[in-house]
């Protein structure tokens, strides 16, 4: 009786054992996923960049696409954790996105007078948020409104990491901003991906939304980032290479207008950083 209990024991213990390597082997494995299958979920790594030219310029004719062309989605407001993303066939709700950043960018606008509607451009603005460009201009990092604190518990300059995000099934990124109180996240995500030696172009990244309360009741989502794929070193070449040429066109876009209609209480662009954007022509 002990001596079968004993053998019961030890094939337990086998079972535990091949079970826990079977897990380890899942976990490491994870982040990759079949050449094909991505291939079919994200054109941009199969499709060469003159067929997306041809494609692009047979839908659009003799005009071009600007980056205020490109789809826009915000994080909702409210504390709202559901997606509206927009596609060909409307506006879908959905609790993740999935993509690939192919670039991003850091901006900060400063109003000296709170927003009171209208198309009131920012005192200060920067369009790489280090160097700012108006009243009181000068060094970011040094600047007393892009401290904690200058606006009640807040930077009274407004920070905002632009993420230009290609989706499943399309060839064009859209642009989702990262807000203020999406940062820190944002940023050790980022950090994450860097210890792993993973570029951010080489990673699929699932973006869900967190509902959270601040030290005044009111309630905001969080942008909560995850890897879920990464990339084999030839597909993230492709998406370098597509990236080197919209890098060009996303230097030159303005923090006024980048702010456009990203976040709800997000004042709308003036006229004139509407028209910088639209001189912006994507390399297509």
């Amino acid at each position: 009786m002990i001596r079968k209990e004993k053998e019961k024991e030890k094939e337990k213990e086998k079972e535990e054992i091949v079970s826990s390597k079977k897990k380890v082997s899942t976990i490491a494995k994870s982040p990759a996923a079949p050449l094909n299958a991505l291939h079919e979920q994200y054109p941009i790594l199969g499709v060469n960049s003159g067929k997306i030219r041809e494609v692009v310029q047979e839908n659009v004719g003799g005009g071009t696409i600007t980056i205020g062309d490109l789809d826009r989605v915000r994080v909702p407001a409210g504390g709202g954790t559901t997606w509206s993303v927009p596609t060909p066939t409307g506006d879908e709700e959905s609790k993740a996105i999935e993509g690939i950043v192919v670039l991003w960018k850091d901006i900060r606008a400063y109003w000296s007078e709170p927003f009171g509607g209208g198309k009131q451009p920012p005192d200060c603005r920067s369009d790489d948020a280090i160097t700012g460009t108006g009243n009181p201009g000068g060094e970011c990092a040094g600047c007393p409104n892009a401290q904690f604190g200058s606006n009640g518990a807040r930077q009274a300059c407004k920070a905002m990491r632009l993420l230009f995000l290609m989706q499943k099934g399309s060839v064009l990124p859209m642009l989702l901003a990262a807000p203020p109180t999406s940062l820190k996240a944002m940023k050790k995500y980022f950090i994450g991906l860097a210890g792993q030696t993973i570029p951010f172009y080489s990673a699929v990244t699932q973006l869900t939304l967190e509902a959270m309360t601040n030290s005044a009741g009111i309630k905001y989502a969080e942008i909560r980032p995850k890897l879920i794929h990464r990339l084999s070193d030839k597909e993230a070449k492709v998406v370098k290479e597509y990236a080197a040429g919209l890098k060009p066109v996303v230097a030159k876009m303005s923090a006024a207008a980048a702010m456009r209609d990203l976040q709800p209480e997000a004042p709308e662009a003036p006229d004139a950083s509407k028209e910088a954007e639209q001189e912006s022509e994507l390399p297509f």
